[in-house]
């Protein structure tokens, strides 16, 4: 039993050192997960837009109508709300009720708004959206896309050098503006 007791006396603060070592390993690696989920979510938003575009663009909106709802579509990785008219005050709720009137009347055409990631003008980044209807071919192809989408998140430098990423998305759906507009 001394002889337990002597080896444990030169060990003295390993067991700290292993802990907070783990530690910091387990919060690199929760952080690389949120990383991955981030750009992850600002992608899935980034496709439902292109789709979104798309099949607005099929049954024949105008393409000022495409390109709003395309923005509407991708408003979840949008950043935030710029154009800041009043209405509502720092509470959460009282600014997400304000901002779903807004959102309503940007799509009816009786408000602009502006997100932080919709032009260069915001910040670093812009969002890009093109609309193409192929030749030859009855489909419509819609591309909607973050350039220098912002990484801006802890321990970022960990992984990456880079600031910025691009996201980009493709829809393509069946051209149905026909059989909706007649000439």
């Amino acid at each position: 039993m001394k002889a337990s007791v002597l080896s444990r006396k030169n060990e003295k603060g390993q067991s700290i050192v292993e802990a907070v070592m783990c530690m910091l390993l387990v919060c690199l690696i929760l952080f690389s997960l949120l990383q991955i989920f981030y750009i992850s979510v600002a992608q899935m938003f980034t496709n439902y837009a292109a789709f979104s575009s798309a099949r607005s663009r099929s049954v024949g909106f105008a393409s000022y109508l495409v390109n709003r709802n395309a923005r509407v579509a991708a408003i979840g990785a949008s950043g935030d709300l710029i154009t800041n008219d009043g209405g509502y005050d720092e509470n959460p709720l009282s600014q997400f009720a304000a901002e779903y009137i807004r959102i309503q009347e940007y799509l009816m055409g009786v408000r602009e708004i502006e997100y932080e990631y919709w032009e260069t003008a915001n910040n670093d980044s812009d969002t890009s959206l093109g609309i193409n209807v192929a030749e030859g071919v009855n489909t419509v192809e819609s591309r909607v896309g973050f350039n220098n989408y912002p990484m801006d998140f802890p321990m970022r430098g960990a992984f990456t050098e880079s600031e910025n990423v691009d996201i980009q998305a493709t829809g393509s759906v069946m051209n149905y503006e026909s059989f909706y507009l007649s000439e």
